[in-house]
């Protein structure tokens, strides 16, 4: 009796109540290009029809895990376990994959054998599986291990899960992921992991990140609490020496809860503002002072990105508003970056509701970027798209407007 061989990758997909895209995921799987592996699919719990779509792939590659409901990192973990490839891949139930995927991450990695997990570019689609998006790898190819450690540190650079290959034992001898974590469970994980080993980066867009327009800050803190973010960070800081990578580490939390007070103050709790930008402020007194530029530029990002497709103006213009209005006097400074944030935020709103061809919403967020002087107006492509337009107004011979 010949014995099966070892696969080389092992793709795990942890799901919960996703049986309505789940076979999406299997078949960009069962397509690859590079056809050595085994795919574990976990579920963790669900009450709608995953097990038949399972059970309907014919594929002897393809196994079926059931579990009661213990949330991703758990049924990750129980994929882990099981996995028996050199390489892990963890592909979420609603997201996809190029077919060379895997070829091309298993080729780096082969490539530069120092190197524990490889990542790529996305491309972002709807619930319908339409296209909206196409975005390089937030970390910069053939970046070094200690500048990829200084990225990471400040934030997750990766999009998703599903846009890495790791090495099993690299994964497996940093404990996997923290099960105690519900939200930034997997940006725990590579930090862990990038803390001694380097990071190869494709530079292609083969991993298909599906987004429904949920408003993000509630989802984010509905996985957790403000103190998330900063809690990754400080566990990572305590396992190197921040001055070693040139990084101020006190300024590295502070960076952190400004987004725990931004998500706060967007959700409505402006109690915990407060707390946040005040432990801001505490382990950097001079933050937004001398960092106002980094600051202003944050927050007007985070305008644009509050919900997850697209974000109409006034919305993101009034989270705004309301997360530097009357403030607390021991962080009242924080309020002289009003009209700095109105501003860019409108300029950037420009690019972005031109992306979505909702010309209205470019006329209306290119009167603040001139009003508040955004540094956007400066951009020759500002105008073009303010001229734009004006073509695609109602009436005129352009394009109907659409909200994508």
């Amino acid at each position: 009796m010949t014995m099966k061989a070892v696969p080389d990758v092992s793709v795990i997909i942890a799901t919960y109540n996703q049986a309505c895209y789940l076979k999406a995921a299997i078949d960009s799987v069962i397509a690859q290009t590079f056809g050595d592996w085994e795919l574990i699919v976990v579920d963790d719990g669900s009450t709608d029809g995953t097990a038949a779509v399972v059970n309907a792939i014919s594929d002897p590659r393809v196994r079926f895990i059931r579990q009661t409901n213990q949330e991703r990192s758990a049924a990750r973990n129980r994929g882990t376990d099981a996995a028996t490839g050199r390489f892990l891949a963890f592909l979420d139930a609603d997201d996809f994959w190029h077919p060379m995927f895997l070829a091309e991450l298993r080729e780096q990695l082969i490539a530069h054998p120092q190197a524990a997990l490889a990542t790529c570019g996305s491309h972002t689609v709807d619930a319908q599986g339409d296209h909206i998006d196409t975005l390089p790898s937030r970390l910069p190819v053939g970046v070094g291990q200690q500048d990829a450690l200084r990225l990471l540190l400040r934030g997750n650079q990766i999009q998703s899960c599903g846009a890495v290959l790791a090495k099993a034992d690299a994964v497996r001898n940093v404990g996997g992921f923290d099960t105690s974590l519900r939200q930034g469970e997997d940006w725990d994980l590579w930090l862990r992991i990038a803390v001694g080993h380097p990071i190869c980066v494709v530079d292609k867009a083969l991993f298909y990140y599906r987004k429904q327009n949920d408003f993000m800050p509630s989802k984010i803190l509905s996985r957790g609490d403000g103190t998330v973010g900063p809690g990754i960070v400080s566990r990572a800081l305590a396992s190197l020496d921040p001055t070693d990578l040139g990084l101020d580490g006190p300024r590295l939390l502070a960076w952190q809860y400004l987004e725990s007070a931004w998500l706060a103050s967007a959700t409505g709790d402006i109690a915990g503002r407060d707390t946040y930008l005040r432990l801001a402020l505490h382990l950097d007194p001079r933050f937004g002072t001398d960092n106002r530029d980094g600051v202003v530029d944050y927050l007007s990002h985070a305008a644009v990105a509050l919900f997850a497709i697209f974000t109409p103006f006034d919305k993101g213009l009034a989270c705004v508003n309301t997360f530097l209005h009357q403030l607390p006097g021991d962080v009242e400074a924080l309020s002289g970056l009003r009209d700095a944030v109105r501003g860019r935020y409108a300029g950037l709103h420009v690019f972005h509701a031109a992306r979505f061809h909702v010309a209205s919403e470019v006329r209306r967020a290119a009167g603040m970027a001139l009003r508040y002087r955004s540094p956007h107006v400066r951009n020759r492509g500002f105008w073009s798209l303010l001229l734009r337009s004006f073509a695609l107004a109602p009436g005129s011979a352009g394009a109907p407007e659409s909200s994508g």
